[in-house]
């Protein structure tokens, strides 16, 4: 949203430090500009701007989600810990409530409940999209031919490496040679 809404502030609804921060705010300064000039700080411009979008019915950036539509909806497409976070926000605990009962921070709270809202309408996650661009990449016949020549060339280049798994294997089936052996005979005996 860029400054084109201050066009259509109507300026008899606003209080005499309003009219000078959006006259400023016009002019091209910036918020810490206007502060300085004011003598306030950066966030009090950024809320005296907030609430000028308010009193003049423009609707600011942050919009609350509504997500009491999604009380009807079919929960199985949510993590067990999603559909405990959204349930307990549906019964109209807080993000600090829910976030004090499950240990985590009220951020991750609302976190979840954007990706709740994600998956129950429908659209495709960050993770999801990106997930499938690394599979398809992974299906190239070129993306194979590298995989393969960087493996052969790893095992080629690192020896000592080689021999230090060759070694660690050897130990281990020495010490543990007895138990191998008996489940070993388990298996043929069980087929």
């Amino acid at each position: 949203m860029g400054k084109e809404w201050v066009d259509k502030i109507i300026m008899e609804k606003l209080s005499e430090r309003e009219k000078k921060v959006i006259i400023l705010y016009k002019s091209g300064m910036t918020y810490e500009e206007i502060a300085k000039k004011l003598g306030c700080t950066q966030q009090n411009i950024g809320r005296i701007l907030k609430c000028i979008k308010e009193t003049n019915g423009i609707p600011t950036k942050r919009k609350r989600m509504d997500y009491q539509e999604y009380k009807t909806a079919d929960l199985s497409i949510l993590t067990q810990r999603e559909k405990n976070i959204f349930i307990k926000w549906l019964d109209g605990n807080t993000y600090s409530q829910i976030a004090e009962q499950l240990n985590i921070t009220s951020s991750s709270v609302g976190s979840l409940l954007c990706r709740v809202k994600t998956k129950l309408d429908g659209e495709e996650t960050y993770e999801q999209k990106n997930r499938e661009l690394v599979n398809a990449r992974r299906r190239t016949p070129e993306h194979r031919e590298k995989a393969k020549k960087w493996h052969k060339n790893y095992v080629n280049n690192h020896p000592e490496f080689i021999e230090q798994l060759k070694s660690y294997n050897r130990e281990y089936y020495l010490k543990n040679r007895e138990r191998i052996l008996e489940k070993q005979k388990k298996n043929r005996n069980n087929t």
